[in-house]
């Protein structure tokens, strides 16, 4: 399961059991709800993810403190991403749009993806609570094709200077600081390679479609 993945999700289980994370709701309720969440991806859902991802984790408020955020975590990397700005105030905003009877821009809290970067390693980082409902579906999917996954160095090195290579074609700096989805290449190459994809095919599509997006 990527990121995009989880936050589908998350709107799904907000949307399928009435949840409210705005003005109304507590830190504790909106945890739980969280812990809900990372739990179904964790452990499987037979609704909401037939496939469990044991990757995916919760992270604590620092120096032992309880989970206090939307944060989801994933492991071994220790990527991390806020998951749902606005979360606590307003109301569900889904198209950011919210506005009062005077037409004035309303706060609200959506479901979207910001990337936090790499957790330090002083950040703890747990797995969640089993959720009530998880366990995978009854009927197991098709087991998947024998990946031969490219854990050696080198691939990835390739990859980073072709990376690289198209930015410099395009006259910019690699990585580019005003593009925040450069590195998440590197995960979505990964996930078509755990889904079966050869892995030379696999980059080979990633780096066309970066060129293609750069224009060169």
């Amino acid at each position: 399961m990527i990121i995009e993945e989880l936050v589908t999700m998350a709107e799904r289980i907000h949307d399928a059991e009435g949840f409210d994370l705005g003005a109304a709701s507590t830190r504790e309720s909106r945890n739980a709800f969280w812990m809900r969440v990372i739990g179904c991806a964790h452990f499987g859902h037979p609704v909401y993810n037939p496939a469990p991802d044991a990757s995916w984790h919760v992270k604590d408020a620092g120096g032992g403190r309880p989970m206090s955020d939307d944060t989801a975590v994933h492991l071994p990397s220790r990527e991390a991403w806020d998951c749902i700005p606005g979360a606590g105030a307003g109301s569900y905003d889904p198209h950011q749009f919210n506005r009062d009877e005077h037409g004035v821009r309303v706060p609200g809290y959506r479901f979207e993806a910001h990337a936090l970067g790499v957790l330090p390693a002083a950040q703890h980082v747990y797995p969640p609570s089993s959720p009530s409902g998880s366990g995978p579906a009854p009927t197991p999917a098709p087991p998947k094709p024998t990946v031969t996954y490219p854990d050696e160095p080198t691939f990835w090195l390739a990859f980073q200077d072709r990376m690289r290579k198209a930015y410099s074609d395009k006259g910019r700096a690699f990585p580019d600081p005003n593009d925040a989805d450069a590195f998440r290449r590197f995960s979505r190459c990964g996930f078509d390679i755990g889904q079966g994809m050869d892995p030379q095919r696999a980059a080979d599509k990633h780096i066309a479609e970066l060129r293609q997006e750069l224009g060169v």
